[in-house]
């Protein structure tokens, strides 16, 4: 259970840090034409992708042991698994937007 518990941390803290890392690429400030154009939306959904990864991996191993007695560790992948799929729209919406 140790072992479950800290794997469930360290995977919650790298989903966190690729939330992170996508908001902070999202203010870079580029000189390429494209990368100021399409370039950083792209960037950006890159590691929301990863993180959204990440997010299932972490849902599909707390469901695998269901013999776990707390619950408020459950619903926490679930809220941030749709904090990253409204993200991720977002991201889309100012991608097409920017394109178009």
């Amino acid at each position: 259970m140790t072992n479950d518990l800290s794997l469930y941390h360290t995977n919650l803290r790298n989903i966190g840090l690729f939330i992170t890392i996508s908001l902070a690429s999202n203010n870079f400030k580029f000189k390429n034409r494209f990368m100021k154009k399409e370039g950083k939306f792209i960037i950006v959904i890159i590691f929301l992708i990863i993180s959204l990864l990440l997010n299932i991996e972490l849902i599909n191993e707390r469901n695998k042991k269901k013999n776990n007695n707390n619950k408020s560790l459950d619903i926490i992948p679930y809220i941030t698994l749709s904090l990253i799929i409204i993200l991720i729209l977002v991201e889309l919406r100012n991608l097409i937007y920017n394109i178009l």
